[in-house]
């Protein structure tokens, strides 16, 4: 069973490694997957999958700061929700939403882009959650994704330029191109059409 399958299947086989012993096999999958030297302690083995869940955890703090405001601000605009609600209504919507429609972009972030191990993602992760708090704490736009793929694609050539799938990224910016001019043109339309029905 590859490491593909054993991460959708609850975090890959290292994980427990957290919180408690693991046996030789799985230690020594963890070694072949993820690139630790053969003189790894069993420390280290653990030591790496805490500090990406720790990351990992300052980036969803991050979305909450950055994506929530984000999605909500038009709301609290229109005077529909307080400050407090509307983080409230985001955050648990972008729970619903990583646990139901989020999986084929968990998919693609976690294997198409950079081939990845955990250091390499510990990196890429600690890096996107701090250039988005620097940025909300300016109270500046950022975008969570053109960080973590920007780190994702810096860490991938520091290891080597055979783990970026540069057609997978080539797509990612042309979606970036892509989405805020759909979302001009659509918008722009919308409020033509809302005005001319509120007109007549």
């Amino acid at each position: 069973m590859g490491p593909r399958v054993w991460a959708l299947r609850g975090g890959g086989p290292w994980f427990p490694a957290i919180a408690q012993p693991i046996s030789a096999a799985v230690r020594g999958q963890v070694l072949r997957v993820h690139h630790v030297g053969p003189g790894a302690t069993l420390v280290a083995v653990r030591a790496l999958p805490a500090l990406l869940l720790g990351v990992e955890m300052a980036a969803s703090f991050t979305m909450g700061a950055n994506d929530v405001a984000n999605a909500t601000g038009p709301a609290i605009i229109a005077y529909l929700f307080s400050l407090q609600l509307a983080g409230l209504v985001g955050g648990a919507a972008i729970a619903v939403g990583a646990l139901t429609w989020g999986r084929r972009i968990l998919e693609t972030v976690a294997f198409d882009v950079v081939t990845m191990d955990l250091s390499m993602a510990s990196a890429a992760q600690g890096v996107q959650a701090l250039v988005v708090l620097a940025a909300v704490s300016q109270g500046s736009f950022t975008s969570m994704n053109q960080a973590l793929i920007g780190a994702m694609a810096g860490a991938g050539l520091a290891r080597g330029r055979e783990t970026v799938h540069r057609a997978q990224i080539v797509g990612i910016l042309r979606g970036w191109l892509i989405g805020p001019l759909s979302g001009f043109s659509l918008a722009l339309l919308a409020e033509a059409v809302i005005r001319t029905l509120g007109a007549s």
